[in-house]
């Protein structure tokens, strides 16, 4: 199984709040470049048996399901999967 894991960056940046755009270079410019990599995108490889495979595809569409489910509810209706 090999999967490849994407995130957006969940808050806003405020270019005209200086103090706060300062805070969040000061964290960029202190967070290693391999460490903010692995905060956007991730890919992974594992072999797994075919109960094991089966166990995570379930765990995985039950939790699109579940958060497709609350967005409709909150009309969302954009389409993102967000799993937390």
């Amino acid at each position: 199984m090999m999967w490849k894991l994407f995130a957006d960056y969940d808050g806003i940046i405020d270019l005209k709040d200086e103090k706060k755009l300062e805070i969040t270079m000061r964290a960029v410019e202190a967070t290693s470049p391999a460490d903010l990599e692995d905060q956007i995108y991730m890919e992974s490889r594992h072999i797994l048996c075919p109960l094991c495979r089966e166990e995570i595809l379930d765990t995985l569409t039950s939790l699109e399901h579940q958060n497709l489910d609350e967005e409709t509810e909150n009309g969302n209706g954009e389409g993102e999967r967000n799993l937390h």
